[in-house]
């Protein structure tokens, strides 16, 4: 015969108790609930699940169109601008929930953009109506920039490294209604650039293979001797991957 038995306690007391022992029992039942929803996670990932964010697929892609650019000094002298094409290519990795192949969602989806294009540069100066100089600069820009869409629409901005990568002068001189060309390499005053780059655009998918897009896009890159501006029209492709 116990204490207990001799002197049982109250009828508060043994409810107390009673309580006492359910709630160290729920707890219990919540840590092992926790334990194998912890070990559950951890088997999916293993098996190749993931989370929403990262199901949605990478794309890559190619594009190109026309450019307009243009060059301003740091002593105030400009020209007009240079028409010439971009191209190249795209790597979207997205960080959201994108939008899945055919199909329209309603919220916002972010993703890196990394790209690389090979754009015509340079700038046209016009001496007099005789004579007319162009500066025609071949350029490697590099993006890493931030997207996000929202049904067809879309806005990405970012930094940029822009590499020159062949220079040459061109001159057309006219006189007496005859006209003379000519041209020369020349040595870039920068190589190496940065900037930013801005821009919009709309996409659509076409089936779940295929999102095309076309994109207004404007890119300034400063230098110590000047600016250089280019706006650019770009039409592409994007294929899942991944």
């Amino acid at each position: 015969m116990t204490f207990h038995d001799l002197f049982p306690p109250p009828p508060v007391i043994r409810r107390i108790r009673a309580t006492i022992v359910s709630l160290g029992r729920t707890a219990r039942t919540l840590a092992d609930i926790q334990r194998v929803a912890m070990a559950l996670s951890v088997v999916t990932v293993l098996a190749g699940g993931t989370p929403l964010a990262a199901q949605a697929q990478k794309l890559f892609g190619v594009r190109g169109g026309a450019s307009l650019a243009n060059y301003s000094g740091n002593d105030g002298t400009g020209a007009k601008s240079r028409v010439g094409f971009a191209a190249g290519a795209f790597l979207e990795v997205p960080f959201s929930r994108a939008e899945e192949p055919g199909v329209s969602q309603g919220g916002t989806a972010y993703a890196v953009q990394l790209e690389g294009l090979f754009v015509q540069k340079g700038v046209v100066y016009r001496h007099d109506e005789q004579e007319t100089a162009t500066l025609e600069l071949n350029h490697l820009d590099f993006g890493v920039l931030l997207k996000a869409s929202k049904s067809w629409f879309h806005a990405f901005a970012g930094p940029i490294l822009s590499i020159n990568v062949t220079c040459r002068d061109h001159w057309i001189v006219t006189y007496e209604g005859e006209s003379s060309e000519s041209s020369e390499e020349c040595d870039p005053d920068e190589t190496v650039t940065f900037g930013v780059k801005g821009g919009v655009g709309v996409a659509r998918w076409v089936g779940e293979s295929v999102r095309l897009s076309l994109d207004g896009s404007y890119a300034l890159t400063s230098g110590e001797l000047g600016k250089s501006r280019a706006f650019s029209i770009e039409a592409g492709a994007g294929f899942p991957i991944g």
